[in-house]
């Protein structure tokens, strides 16, 4: 009977594990977390900045497109240029630029105005409830009357994080690009555009950063031609 206790016991014992053993099981578990946890915080990380880099180029593309269609279907008509003037501000780092459109069905807006497809339209950039500056478009159509609370017009936010909005005018006479486009009563031939969204961990210069150039194709419809007597003709 003896023999079998002692048996038993020393079976116990060889079957245990001493304290520096579970201390040194416990570290092995402890790194081996360690390394999982660094691993998908690394992944993590660089989902989270392919998203913001992928919502940055799309956010860009859908503003670039916007001031496109508005450019490039400007109209100005100088017997009336309190609604036709083409006008930019150059007072602040943004670009502030103003004209009237005969816009697409595409563009923005067009289920709250219908068919006023002839609207004044203005880019600006604004500082947002979140502290960051937002590319803004406001729009409004030129048949109806101002409202005296909102007289900008309907506002649509284009971009939500602004770090550069530039606008550049192609002067014809010096060949050097202009940042003010100084003739109201005349449309810019051609223009420079530069929309920058967020920016680096590093420096100020901004995540995306597109550039492109237009040719307005419409030209100003004069004064003599809107009016309902013309010289020589009956």
């Amino acid at each position: 009977m003896r023999r079998g206790l002692r048996r038993l016991d020393s079976a116990s014992t060889r079957r245990a594990f001493t304290i520096i053993e579970v201390m040194i099981a416990i570290s092995i578990f402890m790194m081996v977390m360690a390394a999982i946890y660094s691993t998908w915080l690394a992944v993590l990380r660089s989902t989270q900045a392919s998203l913001k880099a992928a919502a940055h180029a799309q956010r860009s593309r859908v503003a670039v497109r916007t001031l496109q269609d508005a450019l490039l279907s400007a109209v100005n008509h100088q017997a009336n240029l309190r609604d036709y003037s083409f006008t930019s501000d150059v007072s602040s780092d943004f670009a502030n630029i103003e004209f009237s459109a005969r816009l697409p069905a595409s563009f923005p807006g067009v289920g709250r105005f219908g068919g006023s497809i002839v609207r004044r339209v203005r880019f600006l950039v604004e500082r947002g409830d979140h502290g960051k500056d937002e590319l803004v478009l406001y729009q409004r159509p030129l048949l109806l009357a101002e409202d005296e609370h909102d007289s900008r017009g309907h506002r649509l936010v284009l971009s939500p994080d602004v770090s550069v909005f530039k606008v550049h005018f192609l002067e014809a006479q010096t060949g050097k690009w202009e940042q003010e486009w100084k003739t109201t009563n005349s449309l810019p031939k051609l223009m420079r555009l530069e929309l920058g969204l967020g920016r680096k961990e590093e420096g100020d210069e901004p995540a995306d950063l597109s550039s492109t150039i237009l040719a307005i194709p419409a030209n100003p419809v004069t004064a003599d031609l809107q009016s309902p007597f013309r010289p020589g003709v009956p």
